[in-house]
């Protein structure tokens, strides 16, 4: 019980800075809309599966055995590579994140704490099984 407790711990220290350097860059990425409304939003499920994959390769990469495996690979290229792979682009997601950021951060909040219990259930699911 422990271990799994110090597992968990571990996973909420990889998610939390990757939480802080989203809103982050959605903050640095701000533009003043002048009054329109964002425009383009990626949509509230396809959001969240993007964001979850991208947290879930950001993991990965930080093994030491998964990141020499593809140190040829840009880690940024990936990213878009998600994005991408459900018929967005890299703007979008930018103007979807400051909207959450700015419009629905509870909603964003809400999203990140749904995240880590799946990523909690995963590392779980881990410790039984090893």
């Amino acid at each position: 019980m422990n271990r799994r407790m110090n597992n968990t711990g571990s996973l909420s220290r990889m998610l939390i800075p990757a939480v802080v350097i989203v809103l982050a860059s959605a903050v640095s990425c701000f533009k003043i809309t002048g009054g329109r409304e964002f425009e383009n939003l990626i949509p509230d499920k396809d959001f969240e599966s993007i964001l979850y994959e991208l947290h879930l390769t950001n993991g990965l990469m930080s093994l030491p055995g998964m990141r020499t495996r593809y140190s040829d690979q840009d880690t940024t290229g990936l990213y878009v590579r998600i994005i991408e792979g459900y018929g967005y682009r890299t703007g979008q997601m930018d103007t979807t994140i400051q909207y959450y950021y700015i419009k629905k951060a509870k909603r964003l909040i809400k999203i990140y704490d749904q995240m880590l219990a799946r990523f909690s259930e995963i590392q779980a699911r881990v410790d039984q099984k090893y």
